[in-house]
């Protein structure tokens, strides 16, 4: 052994304790070697996906807010589009009512209406016979009309006859029908008993 006072002896337990560290070295390989870059790059790159994930999340509350916001429209919208129908419902309803009043009116009016044309159709007659005069107007049908009538009834005045006036050109040679209205109640009926008479 070498001597010196920079050496020092090493007693049996630092001895052995040497051996076991030789031997444990022996028994467990040794791990990869990393430089102290490769770490860093690791911890930049965790880094960096927290930085991703953070900034996702504080992107959060913004969405939250902006959905809230349309929430908040799509409601009002529905709520306009609710009171719409509502209107648009009562508006219908009152609609059908009415028409259900018009169609219970349409019998009745029909029946004043045939009503109406029967009674307006009595004071007229047609006659037939009576020649016509070339270029003949309203005014010499009446004087035609009243003349005739005259021999009938003698009492037969003006305002007896409201209208007097041919239906149409005739398609043949035969003269037009005349059509009479007076203001007589049944004029067929006394022309009828002055005949018999």
């Amino acid at each position: 052994m070498a001597t010196g006072s920079n050496n020092k002896k090493c007693n049996k337990e630092e001895i052995q304790a040497a051996k076991d560290f030789v031997n444990c070295e022996k028994k467990w390989p040794a791990l990869p070697p990393q430089t102290s870059l490769d770490k860093s790059d690791k911890l930049v790159e965790n880094l960096n996906q927290l930085n991703s994930k953070m900034s996702r999340l504080e992107s959060i509350p913004n969405q939250i807010s902006n959905m809230a916001s349309t929430f908040k429209t799509v409601s009002m919208e529905v709520e306009q589009l609710h009171k719409e129908m509502q209107s648009l419902r009562e508006e219908n309803n009152s609609l059908r009512e009415k028409n259900q009043l018009l169609e219970n009116k349409i019998p009745s009016l029909e029946f004043d209406i045939n009503d109406l044309v029967q009674y307006g159709r009595r004071p007229n007659l047609e006659i037939q016979g009576i020649p016509m005069s070339d270029n003949e107007n309203n005014a010499e049908t009446e004087n035609k009309v009243r003349t005739v009538l005259k021999k009938i009834d003698e009492n037969i005045s003006h305002d007896d006859i409201d209208i007097a006036h041919r239906l149409g050109k005739s398609k043949t040679n035969k003269t037009p029908t005349l059509l009479l209205g007076l203001s007589l109640e049944e004029p067929e009926t006394v022309f009828i008993k002055k005949e018999g008479n």
